[in-house]
């Protein structure tokens, strides 16, 4: 899933506004602003800022900043209702089932009743937070069926952005190893003794720690570096010990750094090139709609 920035610079947006927007009448009790006659309530603002700034702040009684913050939330929520009519008019508007079956699968990995309870202590609001659900399903559907179809990636864009981020495709030196932790010291001088195989280990001795990584040198903790440098591939190093107990290296595989081939490349560059495309894509189109579209909007919000 792409990224997309929903933040669109306010500066623009409000110029937008001022111009194109009508103060709101006989609108129901609440109602900041509606879009192509679609109202937004000061409740959604209020939910969206909560669900964000769910921990306390400071900053909350700074009256100038909660307005700016609002007015930016004002902003993606113009964004999401644009992109919810839209979908609404080409008939592709998420269906309460794919809600659903969103939702199933989140709540799959957690135990049962865990997500719920989850919910309550981080105090978001069930309904609010399934409303969320639903506005990241419809900007999921609208990239994949209206923007994406529309976005093209040739040779020499790839090639071009290769050599501008060569340093983003350099792959330091890489070790591969298995450590080995053990409260028993001799337990673990019987594995470097005999050269035991990870799976004999495992069904002779339960009681020992075994854990494969895979890090960079400058990754691996320093505790371990000096012994790996100085093991050959397929070797144990000595036995060491902390504080708890005893710990044994071995080496599986050292990877000399290099930088990977285009090729290789490829889907690291089609991602970022696609990414940036999409945010074009969805800027481009946010202005050309809000220019189309009929607002009507409470200026209060904007003062400040």
């Amino acid at each position: 899933m792409c990224k997309i920035k929903t933040f669109i610079p306010v500066i623009i947006i409000l110029f937008f506004l001022f111009i194109i927007s009508c103060k709101i009448d006989n609108a129901p009790p609440g109602v900041i602003a509606s879009i192509n006659g679609e109202y937004i309530y000061l409740d959604e603002i209020e939910k969206k800022y909560d669900f964000i700034h769910f921990e306390y702040d400071e900053d909350f009684l700074n009256i100038a900043k909660v307005k700016k913050e609002y007015r930016n939330e004002l902003m993606n929520l113009f964004l999401y209702k644009l992109i919810d009519q839209e979908l609404k008019k080409r008939g592709l508007a998420v269906t309460d089932e794919e809600v659903q079956k969103e939702e199933e699968k989140i709540k799959s990995d957690y135990p049962p009743g865990e997500f719920e309870k989850i919910l309550i202590e981080e105090y978001i609001d069930y309904d609010s937070w399934k409303k969320f659900l639903r506005i990241r399903l419809s900007i999921n559907k609208f990239i994949n069926t209206i923007i994406k179809p529309n976005i093209k990636i040739n040779f020499k864009e790839v090639e071009s952005y290769y050599k501008n981020h060569i340093k983003d495709f350099y792959i330091p030196n890489m070790i591969s190893f298995t450590l080995f932790y053990c409260a028993n010291k001799n337990i673990l001088q019987e594995i470097r003794k005999n050269k035991l195989s990870i799976e004999s280990i495992k069904n002779k001795y339960p009681e020992v720690i075994v854990h494969d990584y895979k890090l960079s040198l400058e990754q691996t903790p320093m505790l371990w570096k000096t012994a790996l440098e100085f093991t050959q591939e397929g070797h144990f190093s000595k036995i060491k010990n902390d504080k708890k107990g005893f710990y044994l290296l071995k080496v599986n595989k050292k990877y000399s750094s290099k930088y990977l081939e285009p090729a290789q490349a490829y889907p690291l560059i089609e991602r970022a090139i696609l990414s940036k495309k999409i945010n074009q894509y969805l800027y481009n189109w946010f202005i050309k709609s809000l220019r189309n579209a009929e607002i009507k909007i409470n200026k209060s919000l904007l003062e400040g």
